[in-house]
């Protein structure tokens, strides 16, 4: 079997997805508000349980899948081994700001992620005057 070597730098200049492995499935994203808070709905067709991935960072949701771009081969294992991953977004969004940001969840239910952003309860009928400083 021929190993084909690819420049780190090339894999910036392609459309990765849609040259390797012959692209990639639509991706379907849909968000809800409920009583308790929002419920975010992931399906992507062929992804496994455990490869969505969800982070929170300075007040945004992201989900995503990590895809193996480059790979080495062990020579006492017959698979590859990924050393290199690339980042595919799903989604994106800026949380809204009832959202309790410590207290947000992910399961796998049904072939479908479910990702629920409670509300944050102490913002809940707040009211302040600022009075202005002369």
């Amino acid at each position: 079997m021929k190993t084909i070597k690819i420049p780190k730098e090339i894999l910036a200049s392609v459309d990765l997805f849609n040259t390797l492995n012959g692209g990639r499935s639509q991706s379907r994203v849909q968000v809800a508000r409920q009583e308790e808070g929002y419920e975010v709905l992931v399906n992507v067709p062929g992804l496994q349980a455990d490869q969505l991935q969800v982070d929170v960072s300075d007040g945004r949701l992201w989900i995503y899948q990590l895809h193996p771009v480059l790979a080495r081969r062990s020579a006492s294992r017959e698979d590859a081994e990924a050393s290199t991953y690339l980042p595919s977004s799903i989604s994106n969004f800026v949380l809204p700001n009832d959202v309790d940001v410590t207290s947000i969840s992910a399961r796998y239910q049904n072939g479908h992620w479910l990702v629920f952003l409670p509300f944050n309860d102490k913002t809940k009928g707040f009211r302040k005057h600022v009075e202005i400083e002369q």
